[in-house]
């Protein structure tokens, strides 16, 4: 079982290592702190906690025509619309 530290998993999520202390101390992410320690995170909780917190990919959902009509498969405003509620989600979570 590999272990890491809290700054480790915060550059594998892309956010502070505070945000992942907080996760931690709410029982999002399973963490071992040996007595007088510092807090450590197995990379199996990690994975899990991704897992757990990423949404199916859009192919999956019935969508607009002008998300049809883009390569991509989602239209510009869509992805700005979805990414907005994303930024809004994390800070609510993290309140």
């Amino acid at each position: 079982m590999t272990l890491l530290t809290l700054r480790e998993v915060a550059a594998r999520l892309g956010c502070c290592s505070e945000t992942v202390r907080r996760r931690a101390k709410a029982g999002d992410i399973e963490y071992v702190q040996p007595p007088g320690c510092r807090i450590y995170v197995p990379e199996h909780a990690v994975a899990d906690y991704v897992e757990r917190h990423t949404w199916p990919a859009r192919e999956s959902r019935p969508g607009s025509a002008a998300c049809l009509a883009s390569p991509t498969g989602t239209s510009e405003t869509a992805a700005t619309s979805f990414r907005r509620g994303l930024r809004i989600a994390r800070r609510l979570n993290d309140v």
